[in-house]
């Protein structure tokens, strides 16, 4: 079931079915994740992990296709809330990726890195924070030439602003 759901984000076109879709495998993954040890007790190994996920979103972040890239970068935010200590090890991999998701030339992927990048940082300890403050520059001048492309984008989604600021 889990190689299904990641086949239909990427091969179903319609946007608002993708958005619910990374929504519900973000949810997934992360309950998955967050099972406790005594849940686990009476479950496979299969049934409470997803190895992978991860590999299969580091792969979509390189992908053409931006709506891949903003899915990518959504699922992540997803985890990122419910089990963001998890992937506190990952800052030194994720700094690069979500600079580089910030300038992408598509606003609505800029935004999507910035909502995951807010996602981390509000869910991880704040030594895991440093390898991120050479990111709010870009996240603020992005936001400025995100709302110049599109006002309303930026009003629906400057949210993340107010965690950082």
């Amino acid at each position: 079931m889990k190689d299904l759901l990641l086949d239909m984000l990427q091969n179903d076109k319609d946007t608002a079915a993708r958005k619910v879709l990374c929504d519900f495998i973000g949810d997934l993954a992360a309950t998955i994740q967050c099972l406790s040890d005594e849940r686990k007790k009476g479950c496979t190994e299969e049934a409470y992990t997803w190895p992978s996920l991860m590999p299969f979103l580091w792969g979509l972040l390189t992908s053409s296709d931006a709506g891949l890239v903003e899915n990518s970068l959504r699922i992540m935010g997803v985890l990122f809330v419910h089990c963001g200590r998890l992937y506190a090890s990952y800052k030194d991999e994720l700094a690069p990726v979500l600079k580089q998701t910030m300038t992408h030339p598509v606003p609505s992927v800029n935004v999507a890195a910035m909502e995951a990048l807010t996602c981390y940082l509000e869910n991880v300890e704040f030594k895991n924070c440093k390898a991120f403050i050479e990111l709010m520059p870009i996240m603020l001048q992005q936001t400025l030439a995100v709302a110049n492309q599109n006002e309303d984008l930026v009003n629906q989604k400057c949210v993340y602003l107010s965690y950082i600021f």
